[in-house]
């Protein structure tokens, strides 16, 4: 039994890690929230992966539970 708080398929949120900082002048830019589906759960290393959108295609980004 997976204690990950979501399951495949759920709907995550989040400010990608790669805009997070927002220090390069593109605040309203770069720090905004994007949605995914969690497309995957490592429960033996209690991870999960969220894949979210882009112009230049599909993102991905885990997250320790």
């Amino acid at each position: 039994m997976s204690d990950c708080p979501y399951e495949l398929g759920d709907i995550a949120s989040f400010v990608p890690a790669c805009c997070g900082q927002a220090t390069a002048g593109f605040v309203g830019e770069l720090h905004r929230t994007v949605s995914g589906p969690v497309v995957q759960i490592h429960d033996a290393h209690r991870w999960y992966r969220v894949a979210y959108e882009t112009a230049q295609g599909t993102r991905y980004e885990c997250f320790k539970y």
